[in-house]
């Protein structure tokens, strides 16, 4: 299983080492035992010999250090339901290394509806989580349309 969290990447070479065995042992299937026991050595071999490599890098400072980013989010709910909306939207969204900035709601598109808003700040890259806030909310009945979408970043010293 390959799993990405924030910019970090692991089971990559699990992975790959799962793959290149199932061509090894396609290759010694189909009789070609010279090329199967090739391929073996160079599996081994580029695990043995990579190993050291990998964890240099793994131990070494990244230069890309992950920052802090804005995300608005929007649900439109029924009116009846809009305490329960924002207090769904909040569950969903208030995790480690997440920061609720605000949330607030307004009339929506339609008589009845109303747009509840919030923005949230997310050190790295917290793709999943947000993702599942937004599926979550989705399958709410009562809510008829949710977006999430990056906010710009704010500009330099001069605002």
């Amino acid at each position: 299983m390959i799993v990405r969290d924030g910019l970090s990447v692991r089971g990559l070479n699990t992975a790959a080492t799962l793959w290149c065995s199932a061509a090894v042992g396609c290759l010694a299937g189909v009789g070609l035992f010279v090329l199967a026991v090739c391929g073996t050595a160079g599996v081994v071999g580029a695990n043995v010999l990579l190993r050291p490599l990998g964890r240099r890098l793994d131990r070494e400072p990244r230069g890309g250090a992950e920052v802090a980013a804005d995300y608005h989010f929007e649900a439109v709910c029924l009116e009846a339901e809009e305490a329960r909306i924002r207090r769904r939207l909040v569950d969903a969204l208030v995790r480690p290394g997440h920061q609720l900035r605000s949330i607030r709601s307004q009339d929506g598109p339609q008589p009845g509806r109303v747009t509840v808003s919030a923005v949230l700040t997310a050190e790295g890259t917290p793709g999943r989580a947000l993702e599942e806030a937004v599926g979550s909310l989705s399958l709410d009945p009562s809510v008829s349309a949710v977006s999430r979408s990056a906010v710009p970043p704010r500009g330099g010293p001069e605002e």
